[in-house]
């Protein structure tokens, strides 16, 4: 458990081995991501590395800087709870207000570098951009270009970081790529079809050499980059128009891709196309721009994609990560130098096969979310349960408690000490001539001892009382000064929820109210003495003063005198008394006013808890997972699986809680509390539980983070166990004594003994084999193929029988690493060309339509700069196959005519699949040709997805279009091939003599196009030849019939 106060972030839980390589690396390098999707990446990896290296040291060369159009609260989807930049490590390019119009037009001069590249063709938003630069690019642009010398210090400021070396740093060693590397790596997260990330890669790799050359250093840049089959799906579900903002996306990644592929080989030519008014000219080498392209995409080469935006960001950060602090990172390093001839390497049309693939796959023991779910709840019920804990009968029970009385005891003692004491010499003689004043004036009543006693005793009384004042406020103030700490000492001694400590103060403050009332009650008597006895004194010293001799008789003279010794005694005694009772009336008050502000303490502190109880409970009811568990889902055996929807469901969480609670419960709760409030207490100047109610919010806050520390320390002890080792001196295994298991393989054993973790042994290979990168390999050299390197990083120990189910086989690589909760694997796939990705084609129709001028005679130009549509080369050379479109065409129009079967159709995609909405692979829209609907499996029947891609207006340009479009022929492939399975022969054969017979008059009708001939006369061979497979596989089933 972590004290984050309920939140997501996820540290190292002490006593369990996290995937700390066996000697931490020296990670160096600089970080960038640029607009929401590289925001997204690089606070998930920040979070990762400050999760598993808490050292300073381990990342003292580490900096990471996130650069966006808006703030880090306004990502979307937020970032996950505790994950994401501080605010030295975040540029916003609109924290100043942007206003493209203003910028436009006073920097438009035809002498301004802006003009250089600015198109004056298109329409400027008005007014301020505050919420990103809506996949416009050219707008992007504007902002970097505004912000440029801002940019490049802060990108100067974090190369410096990783260049700081201490003696420390060097004595402990570093990693691949550590200390003394001449080529800072920096490493750069952005997609490829937004509009704050595009727009400002380039201007961001051109500033970070430009940095790297005032500190006189040259950097390694690798990219990786999103591309927009990654949003599409979000896009579709979100957008008020997804038609509109998925060919934006498309149309921005082929002008991306078109600058980015010519820029890389003429890196020399980068300064002409990216003046700005702070920018010096830097010398970049032709070829020298970037190192290697990463591109990831939705979809796995196997065809499966991926569910979630969130899933992509995940498997990228998980493989940054690695790159950066692991040894399989290690490995990849070494992996990736032996490619470094493949990424400078051209393919058969000369295009740089730059561009690399990335994935991952994981068999994960989730440990790191359930025992965070473990302590969550442990927590949350130590608060909710124990602290927070009142009953209807709670004030009886303070009634029968001996300790309440106890309590008025330390008060009761508090008071003795405030007011009864010694006096002082001058009033304890003061007291004691009122005490003596009866004998004094019956022994000499002359008129010289009457006037004198008199005068000494009602004179002199102010002075005592004075004196005697002052005695007792310095002894009350020293009582009250204890006062505090002797109640809550007392009170956090109990070890008894705040509500029963609540009552407690009630009762003892009723007691007290009693208290202050009798001595209100003796001191009015006293004051009815004082003004008596006052009263009485003259007419007693008149009486006395009259010499009658009569008055000498029986006695009378004496019982005068004795009766104003008397008043006089009773005045004096009064007065001193009267001082101790206003003392202890005054104590009294001071003490209910004490004990007022505690109750409100503890109510206050009620407050706070039941606000940090829901923070925990809303902490352990979360379902995601987090630190090392978390991760692409689509790409991660879970064991158990059912963590995942929801992390309380599953048996693990729940039985691990029953247990722990049935446990914890065998313990006195009184016991517990007062563990925790003791030891809170030892914290010098602490009050435990009455801080948290503090009129000081530093000291409430501070109170707060205590207890989240105490709680993380009692988890530790009463739901993690960490007392308990994991084995025993001989090795033997303690899982049988722990709540939750410690490692993958025990996980899997305790869920079917073993079976979970086999199984997903034996899909890792392939998994770990398929990048998020569909290329079309045909369009690369044969003799030098692309090929998956994977590695894959084991728990050390790993049981023989599971190692012998590893992975093997070319390309793949085992280490052992001391994580026992998780099996990873990471791929990478080398030496790929921009237009062999099987997306490009559909980019590229995006492309061209968005260079259409509007009616309005504004156009959204994809590139970054006029004239770049005219000054770069395509993506894709010139190549065509037309005999493999046509076959492609044939299959597309027998799937689009077999849809029309209500049977066909419930049997591919289930019987409530509505006949309308399954769409159509292939057909004509006004004349032009459109790849309208993909398909893809699931859950064994076919789903339909809109793919609006446009082939063409004729044949040529239709099988030109399929030729090259090589996405379209991997999604509907396979989707066609088990119509034609499901179908029936006939119907088959029906159809395909409808489409023999359309291309022999399409054919015919064409004499003057000889193009589109050609064409018709290869879609009625490969009709022809489909018709006659088809003919005879139905002669084969009649004859085996015996028809």
């Amino acid at each position: 458990m972590r004290a984050n106060l309920g939140g997501r972030t996820a540290t190292p839980t002490r006593g369990i081995e996290s995937d700390l390589p066996d000697i931490a690396p020296l990670a160096q390098g600089l970080v960038i991501g640029l607009g929401g999707s590289g925001i997204q990446t690089i606070s998930r990896v920040k979070s990762m590395v400050e999760s598993q290296f808490p050292e300073a040291s381990a990342t003292s060369m580490l900096r990471f800087l996130g650069i966006d159009a808006v703030t880090l609260g306004q990502q979307v989807p937020p970032l996950p709870v505790g994950v994401s930049l501080q605010g030295s490590e975040f540029y916003n390019l609109t924290e100043i207000p942007f206003e493209p119009a203003a910028i436009v037009k006073a920097d438009s001069v035809w002498a301004s570098p802006l003009a250089r590249w600015w198109d004056h063709g298109r329409r400027v938003p008005a007014g301020f951009l505050t919420d990103g630069m809506k996949q416009d690019r050219m707008i992007g642009r504007l902002a970097y270009y505004r912000g440029a010398s801002t940019l490049e210090a802060k990108i100067a400021q974090g190369l410096r970081g990783t260049a700081q070396l201490t003696a420390e740093n060097v004595e402990n060693g570093a990693a691949s790529g550590g200390a003394g590397a001449a080529r800072p790596k920096v490493y750069i997260v952005s997609s490829m079809c937004g509009g704050t990330g595009s727009s400002g890669l380039l201007e961001t790799v051109y500033r970070v050499w430009g940095a790297a050359a005032g500190i006189g250093i040259s950097p390694e840049i690798q990219l990786l980059l999103y591309m927009p089959g990654v949003f599409e799906d979000a896009v579709s579900r979100s957008s008020t128009n997804p038609g509109l903002e998925t060919e934006h996306l498309r149309a921005n990644a082929y002008g991306f891709l078109r600058e980015l592929d010519h820029f890389i080989v003429h890196s020399d030519t980068l300064y002409e196309h990216l003046a700005t008014p702070a920018s010096q000219k830097v010398s970049i080498g032709a070829g020298d721009l970037v190192k290697q392209v990463y591109l990831v995409d939705s979809q796995l080469s196997t065809g499966q994609f991926l569910r979630s935006v969130t899933d992509a960001y995940d498997t990228t950060a998980t493989v940054l990560y690695q790159k950066l602090m692991t040894r399989v990172g290690q490995q990849m390093v070494i992996n990736g130098t032996n490619t470094d001839t493949l990424l400078e390497d051209t393919d058969r049309h000369g295009r740089r096969r730059i561009y690399c693939g990335l994935g991952v796959s994981c068999i994960t023991y989730p440990g790191e979310t359930l025992r965070q779910h473990l302590s969550n709840r442990f927590a949350n019920w130590l608060i909710s349960d124990l602290m927070l804990t009142e009953t209807p009968d709670m004030g009886e029970l303070v009634r029968r408690d001996g300790e309440t009385g106890n309590l008025l005891g330390i008060i009761t003692g508090l008071h003795q000490e405030a007011t009864q004491f010694e006096l002082d010499d001058y009033v304890k003689s003061y007291h004691s001539r009122c005490q003596r004043a009866p004998e004094t004036l019956q022994e000499d009543s002359s008129d010289q001892t009457v006037s004198a006693t008199i005068a000494d005793i009602t004179l002199n009384s102010a002075r005592a009382v004075s004196e005697l004042n002052a005695q007792l406020a310095a002894r009350k103030l020293m009582a009250l000064s204890r006062l505090d700490d002797a109640v809550v000492g007392h009170l956090m001694s109990q070890g008894r929820s705040l509500p029963y400590l609540a009552q407690m103060l009630k009762r003892v403050s009723a007691q007290v109210e009693e208290e202050k009332y009798q001595a209100e009650r003796t001191r009015l008597s006293q004051q009815s003495t004082i003004a008596t006895c006052g009263d009485e004194i003259g007419p007693a010293r008149e009486a006395l003063a009259d010499r009658n001799p009569l008055k000498n008789w029986f006695g009378g003279r004496a019982r005068l005198a004795r009766k104003l010794g008397d008043d006089l005694r009773a005045y004096g005694t009064a007065e001193i008394q009267q001082a101790r009772t206003t003392a202890s009336v005054d104590f009294y008050q001071e003490v209910l006013s004490a004990i007022e502000e505690l109750r409100r303490q503890l109510d206050q502190a009620v407050l706070t808890l039941h606000g940090q109880a829901q923070r925990f409970s809303r902490a352990w009811h979360a379902d995601e997972l987090i630190g090392k568990d978390a991760g692409p889902r689509d790409l991660t055996a879970l064991i158990p699986a059912d963590v995942h929807p929801e992390v309380e469901d599953s048996e693990f969480a729940k039985q691990a809680f029953n247990e722990m609670l049935t446990a914890v419960t065998q313990v006195d709760s009184t016991e517990l509390l007062s563990e925790l409030y003791r030891t809170w207490r030892s914290r010098p100047g602490s009050r435990a539980a009455l801080d948290l109610g503090s009129r000081s919010e530093d000291k409430s806050g501070n109170a707060l983070r205590v207890l989240v520390g105490q709680l993380e320390e009692l988890a530790d002890r009463y739901a993690l166990q960490l007392s308990i080792p994991t084995e025993t001196v001989d090795g033997v295994s303690n899982d049988h004594l722990l709540y939750l298991p410690r490692s993958l393989e025990a996980a899997s054993e305790r869920v079917d003994h073993g079976q979970s973790l086999q199984r997903a042994l034996t899909s890792l290979s392939a998994l770990a084999k398929s990048p998020l990168l569909p290329v079309d390999q045909t369009k690369l050299p044969a003799d030098r193929p692309i090929s998956p390197s994977v590695v894959i990083a084991r728990p050390r120990g790993l049981a023989a029988a599971y190692e012998t189910l590893m992975p093997t086989g070319s390309g793949i690589q085992v280490v052992d690493w001391a994580d026992q909760e998780r099996i990873l694997g990471v791929t990478t796939v080398w030496g790929v060309s921009a237009h062999s990705l099987v997306s490009v084609a559909n980019w590229r129709g995006a492309y061209d339509r968005s260079l259409v001028v509007d009616k309005d005679g504004n156009r959204r130009s994809p590139h970054l700069a006029r004239g770049l549509e005219t000054y770069l080369e395509p993506v894709e050379p010139q190549y065509n196959d037309f005999e493999m479109a046509a076959e492609v065409v044939v299959q597309a129009m027998l799937g689009a005519r077999l849809l029309s079967d209500a049977d066909l159709v419930a049997k591919v995609f289930g019987p409530d699949a509505d006949a309308e909405a399954v769409g159509i692979p292939l057909e004509t829209v006004d004349g032009r040709w459109k790849g309208e609907t993909s398909y893809r499996a699931d859950n064994g029947y076919w789903r339909a997805r809109p793919f609006a891609t446009w082939l063409g207006s004729t044949l040529e340009e239709l099988l030109n279009g399929i030729s090259s479009n090589a996405q379209y022929r991997q999604l509907n492939g396979e989707f066609v091939a088990e119509l034609r399975r499901q179908a029936d022969l006939p119907t088959k054969i029906d159809i395909l003599e409808t489409i023999v017979a359309w291309a022999e008059r399409y054919r015919d009708a064409a004499q003057g196009a000889p193009k589109e001939r050609e064409a018709a006369e290869q879609l009625r061979e490969e009709a022809l030849e489909e018709l006659s497979s088809s003919k005879r596989q139905l002669l084969s089933q009649q004859f085996s019939q015996g028809i």
